[in-house]
């Protein structure tokens, strides 16, 4: 799994802020709510980059199952606590450990 890099700054992000960053330039804020996966610009749903990049055909979710969605979430976690300095590497699932050396080396 990658993280997304801010060049300036050299931290990465969550896969949600590449879709709100592409959104910036709009008047109104689009909103993003966790629990469904949801972009939101006024009244208006918005696609997600994941789902753009699925209907062209770039991700294939055929082999997605309950427990690669659990770790994709706990990874993006861990990213998260990583970038602001309050991950307890102890407390680590030895599954997300190899995920983590990504981010912190893309």
């Amino acid at each position: 799994m990658k993280c997304i890099l801010d060049r300036k700054t050299g931290a990465t992000q969550p896969w949600h802020a590449l879709q709100l960053a592409a959104y910036t330039l709009l008047d109104t804020p689009v909103e993003f709510k966790e629990e469904g996966h949801v972009y939101t610009f006024g009244k208006k749903h918005l696609p997600s980059v994941t789902g753009i990049l699925k209907s062209e055909g770039f991700i294939d979710d055929r082999f997605f199952d309950d427990y690669s969605r659990n770790r994709g979430s706990m990874v993006h976690l861990a990213c998260h606590l990583d970038d602001i300095n309050d991950l307890d590497e102890g407390s680590l699932d030895p599954a997300i450990i190899p995920y983590l050396s990504i981010c912190r080396n893309p």
